[in-house]
């Protein structure tokens, strides 16, 4: 998960977060960046060119992204946040061992140790992880 910027520097490791990403030059590509596996192996993350962006290249996903019925972005409850210690927090839908059925999940994710995960079963319960957690308050419809 990279979470933050890279340089655009090419074959040069650099840390961000927790891990170590690199940008490598791609001949049909242009650039791939790529993230350091346990094992010592490079994965490639994604990859980019260098060719200008206009104004509709941004309007048309961020378009579908909105409004699309597919887009998981108008499907999923999703929350992230990076922090300062380098821990992280986030909300999205997973399967409760209790019930077995997916609900809004908050995961505590520290720098060292296991991830905990709370199950948020009601609407009260994803609210106040919201307001409490992220300082997210959502205005009540009516």
């Amino acid at each position: 998960l990279l979470t933050g910027p890279l340089k655009l520097v090419f074959d040069e490791p650099q840390q961000v977060g927790r891990s170590l990403y690199r940008v490598r030059r791609d001949p049909v590509l242009t650039a791939v960046v790529e993230v350091r596996k346990n094992d010592g192996a490079w994965e490639k993350v994604f990859s980019f060119d260098t060719t200008p962006q206009l104004p509709l290249d941004f309007s048309y996903a961020h378009w579908w992204c909105e409004t699309h019925p597919d887009s998981s972005f108008r499907n999923k409850a999703w929350v992230f946040l990076l922090c300062a210690d380098g821990s992280s927090k986030s909300i999205s839908l997973d399967f409760d061992p209790e019930t077995g059925e997916r609900v809004p999940t908050l995961a505590r994710t520290p720098v060292k140790g296991p991830q905990q995960l709370t199950p948020l079963r009601s609407e009260a319960a994803f609210a106040a992880v919201l307001k409490d957690e992220f300082g997210i308050v959502e205005e009540l419809k009516g």
